[in-house]
C-alpha cells in the first residue's frame, strides 16, 4: 500500500462490530490490516462523533464509549475539523448533496481532500474523491 494513508469511515467500523452482514468480513479485514500495519489509516474527529451519536441513541452507553475507545487505540491519525474545512465541506455538498453525498460525508471529504473509502449498503464499496 505504500506511504499512502488511508481514510477510514465510521461505516467500516460499524460493519466489522455490527451483527452479520455482507459488508462484515470486509471491514474486519480492513481493521485487521491496520492493526498489522499493511494499511496506514486515519479518522477524523467526525468518526467519533457519529459512534458516541449512533450509539447514545440507542442508549448504549458503554459500547459508544468502547467502540470509541478501540478505534482511538487502532487509528493513530485524528484529523482535526477547522474553518476552512467547514466552508469546503458546503461547497462540497452544495455540488453533491443532490447526487446523494451526505453532509457528514462532505465534511470527512473536506478534511482528507482526497478519497474516503466507503461501505454503503446500497452501492457496494466506492470512493467519493473531491480534491481541495
Amino acid at each position: 500500500m505504500g506511504n499512502s494513508i488511508y481514510f477510514i469511515d465510521t461505516n467500516v467500523i460499524m460493519y466489522a462490530a455490527g451483527q452479520p452482514h455482507r459488508y462484515r468480513e470486509p471491514c474486519v479485514k480492513i481493521l485487521e490490516s491496520i492493526a498489522d500495519g499493511s494499511i496506514k489509516a486515519a479518522i477524523d474527529v467526525e468518526v467519533i462523533q457519529e459512534i458516541l451519536y449512533r450509539f447514545g441513541a440507542l442508549r448504549k452507553w458503554e459500547l459508544a464509549y468502547a467502540m470509541s475507545e478501540n478505534t482511538l487505540a487502532l487509528i493513530d491519525t485524528v484529523l482535526p475539523v477547522n474553518r476552512e474545512d467547514v466552508r469546503l465541506a458546503v461547497t462540497i455538498h452544495r455540488r453533491f448533496g443532490p447526487q446523494g453525498v451526505t453532509a457528514r460525508d462532505a465534511i470527512h471529504a473536506a478534511v482528507v481532500g482526497a478519497c474516503i473509502c466507503d461501505v454503503r449498503e446500497h452501492a457496494g464499496a466506492h470512493r467519493h474523491c473531491v480534491a481541495r
